[in-house]
């Protein structure tokens, strides 16, 4: 196998603490043992992206939902009320020629729509929503679990880092931080790259050209995003708007 002088290589180099070597007869046996567990560890592996893309799908979804239906709350307050932000130009009388201002219902959180009448608990991002102080913890601690949800962002607008900092403490935080100054990933062309290729294409499904993630559709156009945000053609597998398929 190629991969036993690779392993020698780095034990050489010092790269493992413990190094087993195999022989020949001993590797082969392991081979015939290990070639069905491998596809079936493959499928497990291939269907956990799955499941991640399809929560991933539906928090954007339930996020997407929350922005509209704040939007649509705004301007139906502004039809409502159309004179609640005017304010007389006499400085004297420091007057509101609309509704008052005290009489103005609260805010919503962008995420959840939970009123923001604690102000408090209320938090302004650099995109200009509204977030409360628990929806912020919460997309924060999605992060500090999972690399690829880092950083925290609305409007494709980071949250600010005192914010993250303030609900995530000193411990998570130096976490999150270190997957913001982390170097991005890189695939590297290995057999078990190329059996999970393998079980992408069983599945009929497509593999990101960006950073090889395992991608199924299951309705829509054929404008697709991976979990690490790279846009590509469903059809043809390469990076949107480089290819000339039609929908």
């Amino acid at each position: 196998m190629e991969i036993i002088p690779n392993v020698r290589e780095l034990a050489s180099a010092d790269q493992f603490e413990h190094v087993v070597y195999l022989d020949s007869d001993t590797i082969d046996f392991v081979d015939e043992v290990d070639e069905v567990s491998i596809e079936a560890q493959l499928a497990d592996v291939y269907a956990l992206e799955v499941y991640r893309e399809e929560i991933r799908r539906a928090e954007q979804s339930i996020l997407d939902e929350a922005v509209a239906m704040s939007l649509y709350a705004t301007e139906e307050h502004k039809l409502l009320h159309p004179n609640a932000a005017e304010l007389d130009t006499d400085n004297e009388d420091d007057e509101i020629l609309g509704v008052d201002e005290e009489s103005k219902p609260p805010p919503n959180c962008t995420c959840c729509l939970a009123s923001l009448e604690d102000k408090s608990t209320c938090r302004t991002l650099v995109c200009g929503h509204l977030y409360c102080t628990e929806c912020i913890a919460t997309r924060c601690r999605m992060g500090v679990r999972d690399r690829s949800m880092v950083p925290a962002h609305c409007c494709k607008q980071e949250f600010p880092t005192d914010y993250v900092l303030e609900v995530l403490g000193a411990a998570d935080f130096a976490i999150y931080e270190g997957f913001l100054k982390a170097k991005p990933w890189h695939s590297l062309d290995l057999q078990s790259d190329r059996e999970y290729a393998k079980v992408v294409k069983q599945n009929h499904a497509v593999q990101c050209p960006g950073c090889g993630v395992g991608v199924q559709r299951s309705i829509g156009c054929s404008h697709m995003t991976c979990l690490n945000g790279h846009q590509f053609c469903y059809l043809c597998a390469r990076k949107w708007k480089t290819c000339t398929c039609i929908d």
